[in-house]
């Protein structure tokens, strides 16, 4: 298997994350992975695609420094129902 090495900064901004934050990551991560060997040929095509672009859109996370629940646009986790979104 090849080892991938992250860019500078990615790794540091990956521990500092919170807990649960890096446990949901690596579980939509994981799921990503398992649904490419789906004996459906549309999911294990979705899945590597999209594993793809998951993997690019939290490492750009991560190197502009911030969480997803801090982010000021776009996908916010820490949004609760109730929320006031324009």
């Amino acid at each position: 298997m090849k080892k991938v090495v992250p860019p500078a900064g990615v790794r540091e901004r990956w521990i500092g994350l919170p807990q649960g934050e890096r446990e949901f990551l690596q579980s939509l991560m994981s799921l990503t992975r398992s649904a490419k060997r789906s004996r459906n040929a549309e999911v294990a095509r979705a899945a590597r695609q999209w594993e793809g672009v998951l993997a690019f859109r939290i490492r750009i996370t991560l190197l502009k420094g911030r969480s997803a629940g801090i982010s000021d646009r776009g996908l916010r986790i820490a949004d609760s129902p109730n929320s006031n979104r324009q």
